[in-house]
């Protein structure tokens, strides 16, 4: 036998690493929407559905009897695991995203396909103004998720990529979440809508067509809420002020 010890295991590709955690949050999800359909469903001859956070004793302090109070209590127990599960998960997740934004833009960036950039605006700002970053630089969401064979995968949308514009949806209409989506969405299915995302620092346009397919939705990628990730922008950005 020889003294010297495996070396460890290689890392898999952040995008297959990615690919593992989404898959994980899905199911994770899935099953907590099973878990709160049943405890939010009637009992037996129409009996009170037990809830989320219900009491499970009756007035006079005895375990309710028209409910499992043995199966509601682990079912809570499992959506609280669950829960702290999904948070971690959704944490490692961020992190391999930016990871990947990183490799990325270290690459260079390669040749789009589907896509064209969309030139970017003269900026003015002063170098080393700190937090800088250039005026349209509004993104309000984070593609987290983008399912194989898609509508989504098909138009070019990428893992990591910020959303500036989604149809008729931006920042300002997104101010109090993403339902202004899920509208632009509905109103362009089956027809081409115009996508602008953040990659490598640069505006990417992307033609997308809702619509359905052999996954889930009609877009088949998920959204983050997201103010923006690009923690320091390239110097090539910058223009000096004119004195």
């Amino acid at each position: 036998m020889s003294g010297f010890a495996a070396p460890p295991a290689a890392e898999p590709p952040l995008r297959e690493q990615l690919s593992d955690l989404m898959e994980r949050r899905s199911a994770l999800e899935e099953e907590v929407s099973g878990i709160v359909a049943e405890l939010q469903s009637p009992g037996p001859g129409g009996a009170p559905a037990a809830g989320l956070d219900a009491p499970l004793v009756d007035r006079e302090g005895f375990p309710r009897a028209d409910i499992d109070v043995y199966r509601v209590t682990h079912q809570r127990q499992r959506l609280a695991f669950i829960r702290t599960d999904h948070k971690e998960i959704t944490g490692q997740i961020e992190k391999l995203l930016h990871e990947l934004h990183a490799a990325d833009a270290a690459a260079g960036g390669e040749a789009e396909s589907k896509t064209e950039a969309e030139p970017a605006a003269p900026v003015v700002a002063s170098a080393g103004d700190a937090g800088w970053a250039p005026a349209w630089y509004k993104p309000f969401a984070l593609v987290d998720e983008v399912s194989a064979g898609s509508p989504a995968e098909a138009a070019g949308l990428r893992l990591g990529d910020e959303v500036l514009s989604l149809g008729a949806a931006t920042l300002d209409t997104c101010a109090q979440g993403l339902q202004p989506v899920v509208a632009a969405v509905q109103a362009s299915l089956d027809r081409e809508m115009r996508v602008v995302v953040v990659r490598n620092c640069a505006r990417v346009l992307l033609k997308l067509t809702p619509r359905a397919w052999a996954g889930r939705g009609v877009m088949g990628c998920h959204l983050k809420p997201s103010r923006g990730s690009v923690t320091e922008w390239p110097a090539s950005y910058r223009r000096p002020s004119a004195s």
